[in-house]
C-alpha cells in the first residue's frame, strides 16, 4: 500500500487552522497526548478515504488531519503507518444484512482496534 496519497493529500497544503478568518473562532489545542493526536488522525483519514464522493466533507476531514499532524509530536512515520492501517481496515468491507457497506463502522472499529494501538506504540518516543 502506498503512503504517497497521505503525503500529497495531507502535507502539501498549508494548515488551515493557522490562518485567521473574519468571525472564526481560533482553534484551541486540546491537551491530547502525542499518541491521542495520532489516534484522532487515524479516525479522520479513515473517514476521508471512506467517503471520497462528498467533496465538502473530504475537505474538512483532510484539513483536520493536517491539523492533527501539525499539532502532534510524533514522527511523521507514525502518521504514514496509521494511514496504511486505515486502508487495510477499509478493505474489510463490512456489510449489513441487505448488503449496504458500513464504512463508518469500519472506521470506528479501526479507531478502537488493537492494531492501531500497537501501531502507535511502535512510534512512541
Amino acid at each position: 500500500m502506498s503512503i504517497l496519497p497521505c503525503c500529497v493529500l495531507l502535507l502539501c497544503a498549508p494548515l488551515a487552522v493557522a490562518a485567521p478568518v473574519a468571525g472564526a473562532i481560533p482553534y484551541q489545542a486540546h491537551p491530547y497526548s502525542p499518541a491521542e493526536y495520532v489516534k484522532n488522525y487515524a479516525l479522520i483519514v479513515c473517514l476521508a478515504q471512506a467517503f471520497p464522493e462528498y467533496p465538502a466533507l473530504r475537505r474538512d476531514l483532510t484539513g483536520s488531519a493536517r491539523a492533527y499532524i501539525e499539532l502532534g509530536r510524533m514522527p511523521i512515520e507514525a502518521y504514514h503507518h496509521v494511514y496504511a492501517l486505515s486502508q487495510s481496515y477499509l478493505a474489510r468491507q463490512y456489510r449489513d444484512m441487505p448488503g449496504q457497506k458500513l464504512l463508518a463502522m469500519e472506521c470506528l472499529d479501526f479507531f478502537h482496534s488493537q492494531q492501531l494501538r500497537q501501531g502507535i506504540a511502535r512510534f512512541r518516543q
